[in-house]
């Protein structure tokens, strides 16, 4: 799942560890609360560089109106409580819609990667 977020989210990688501890969720025209499931997400394996790789289709909220300032990805359990947090993905800048497409653009590289 990914969820937006506001500026005034502050990542806390200690003290937030599922999604009840998030705040600041955006919210608007568009955008429904928890965010959205991540469509063809996919992990690989690179023995060549010995990596890992998690990517997922961009995102999109359509005829929105929302300001986010980054996103969280977690793993919907089916309860708040106890859905873990994977990654804050920042935009670097407070984004804001007026009726038109909110669209995360993940890299090209992948979402997340992991060397040993």
């Amino acid at each position: 799942m990914v969820a937006l977020v506001t500026a005034a989210y502050t990542p806390d990688q200690d003290a937030h560890t599922v999604f009840d501890d998030i705040t600041n969720e955006s919210s608007g025209t568009g955008y429904v609360a928890g965010g959205k499931a991540l469509a063809n997400s996919t992990v690989t394996q690179d023995d060549t560089y010995n990596q890992g790789t998690w990517d997922a289709d961009n995102v999109e909220w359509t005829i929105s109106s929302v300001t986010a300032g980054g996103a969280v990805l977690y793993i919907d359990s089916g309860d708040p409580a106890t859905s873990p947090l994977i990654h804050y993905y920042d935009f670097g800048a407070e984004h804001t819609t007026g009726g038109t497409t909110f669209s995360i653009t993940f890299p090209i590289a992948g979402i997340l990667q992991a060397w040993p």
